[in-house]
């Protein structure tokens, strides 16, 4: 089950990263709207958290990947 639970936080970390750093180069933080504005960070557009999020649950999903043992031997003959 453990490793079932990694695949699941794996993809989910992996899409709300990637949608984030799309936002995120299609905010402000990249693109200059307004050439007279300063650049902002992606903290002022509440960006950061979700990216730092996605980023956590894909790495708990890899390393429950890597760590988890399963006993199949209810497979073997």
């Amino acid at each position: 089950m453990s490793k079932v639970i990694g695949i699941i936080c794996t993809l989910i970390g992996t899409l709300v990263s990637v949608y984030t750093y799309f936002l995120i180069r299609n905010s402000n933080v990249m693109l200059p709207y307004n050439p007279t504005d300063p650049t902002a960070h992606a903290s002022n557009y509440g960006l950061s958290l979700p990216m730092i999020v996605g980023l956590a649950l894909c790495t708990i999903g890899i390393t429950f990947l890597l760590v988890a043992k399963e006993d199949n031997s209810e497979m073997r003959p």
